[in-house]
């Protein structure tokens, strides 16, 4: 009887271990992907804009550096960015920040430098034209997670350039993300 619960606890032990790690990786996959979602609902007003393409987790993160990006996106109370999605401008009158949130505009901290984790992501854009109707654009956006001794956030980065440019193209391969952006 003891042998018998000894060998059922050596094969669920490792078992409940497996277990937890692929519920902590999902979970991670969840926050990369909410935070992109995000990102669509912010910057894109109608269903036809920001369409996913394509998405490549990056080898090389690494080597992602602040002069990759443009713009950065996200509702961080830890790192400064350049857009957060609460303060999204709307028909609506809203009254002046209060002192408090102008508090914790200016204690977050720049973004750390490079980033544990990168999602490379190709979006297309939509815009209209008088002539010829509606044009598609791909852009690349970069999805990262930053992270310092204390705090972590998910934020977006958009690539330098309205659309794919030849410096998307260079921090695309320099971060390893084997991201096909010709159609």
């Amino acid at each position: 009887m003891r042998r018998a619960t000894r060998f059922i606890l050596s094969l669920l032990i490792p078992l409940a271990f497996v277990i937890i790690v692929q519920a902590v990786e999902r979970e991670q996959t969840a926050a990369w992907r909410f935070e992109l979602d995000r990102y669509r609902a912010y910057k894109y007003s109608d269903s036809s804009n920001g369409t996913i393409l394509r998405v490549v987790q990056a080898q090389q993160p690494w080597y992602f550096q602040q002069d990759m990006s443009s713009l950065v996106y996200g509702d961080s109370g830890h790192y400064q960015t350049d857009y957060g999605y609460s303060n999204r401008p709307s028909g609506i009158y809203r009254l002046p920040p209060s002192p408090a949130d102008s508090r914790l505009k200016d204690n977050r901290k720049p973004l750390p430098f490079p980033p544990q984790e990168v999602w490379c992501v190709l979006l297309e854009q939509s815009r209209d034209t008088d002539r010829s109707g509606e044009t598609t654009t791909p852009a690349v956006v970069f999805v990262a997670l930053h992270q310092d001794l204390y705090n972590a956030d998910w934020v977006v980065h958009e690539g330098v350039g309205a659309s794919v440019s030849q410096e998307s193209r260079a921090s695309l391969s320099r971060i390893g993300c084997e991201l096909r952006v010709d159609p």
